[in-house]
């Protein structure tokens, strides 16, 4: 049986992660009354399928997730603990999933969809991208400066 909504928990974990930081309590509010866009994972189910044509991008709000791609079957890419956003190549570019998502224990998301980005106001729209526009040039950097040392 599925759990109840609690909005005031999903506030509370929103107000933990770093992804929500730059938004006021009002638009924190206004993304949590849309019940329909926190989803629960149990231990191994998939939150994202690699070559999936999905685009919604995902904050995990609470447990854990590891990343796989079918290239390289049995290692784990990154482990994903709560604030990770997920998703954000497909949900920019709509181009098919590139890796696989699974939750490794009892895991929340908030997932967000098309749809649900045409219904909220364009203060939070631009937030969020302005959030995914820095996390890409940091994931950017970091990798100029790994290749960098791989170089020396």
């Amino acid at each position: 049986m599925a759990a109840a909504y609690d909005k005031a928990l999903v506030l509370n974990l929103m107000d933990k992660l770093s992804f929500f930081g730059q938004f006021t309590r009002d638009e924190k509010t206004e993304l949590a009354g849309f019940e329909h866009i926190v989803v629960r994972f149990e231990l191994g189910e998939k939150i994202i399928l690699q070559g999936d044509e999905d685009t919604s991008l995902f904050v995990l709000l609470k447990g854990e997730a590891e990343v796989a791609k079918k290239e390289a079957p049995g290692m784990i890419l990154a482990r994903l603990l709560p604030g990770a956003v997920l998703g954000e190549i497909s949900f920019i570019s709509k181009k098919p999933r590139a890796s696989t998502v699974s939750a490794t224990n009892d895991s929340m998301v908030l997932k967000m969809d098309q749809e649900m980005m045409e219904k909220v106001g364009p203060a939070v729209r631009e937030k969020i991208k302005t959030y995914l526009l820095n996390l890409l040039i940091k994931r950017l950097d970091n990798m100029n400066m790994a290749i960098l040392e791989h170089m020396r």
